[in-house]
């Protein structure tokens, strides 16, 4: 759909670039769509009383984490899009 093209000045097939491949699409970028989706779920699952989606969120396992660097977890990743959406989100 969005492959090559055939420039008839050089008469060679030309691949398009990502800035022309969005100017065609008319969407935003990929990594948008993503972290919108993201913060939409955790609204949704924030509101959600008596849930067990809220109670896995909110409660925290009173385990030790593993040695070496922390895993990267899914509340850690939206509180990192809400500070860069709202800087003054605490």
């Amino acid at each position: 759909m969005y492959g090559p093209v055939y420039n008839p000045d050089t008469q060679v097939w030309e691949g398009r670039s990502n800035k022309q491949i969005k100017q065609l699409h008319g969407k935003g970028s990929i990594t948008q769509f993503v972290k919108g989706a993201r913060l939409e779920w955790a609204g949704h699952a924030w509101r959600a009383d008596n849930s067990i989606v809220k109670k896995v969120l909110v409660n925290n396992l009173n385990r030790k984490r593993p040695r070496g660097r922390p895993k990267q977890r899914w509340l850690d990743t939206v509180k990192r899009d809400m500070k860069k959406l709202r800087p003054d989100w605490n």
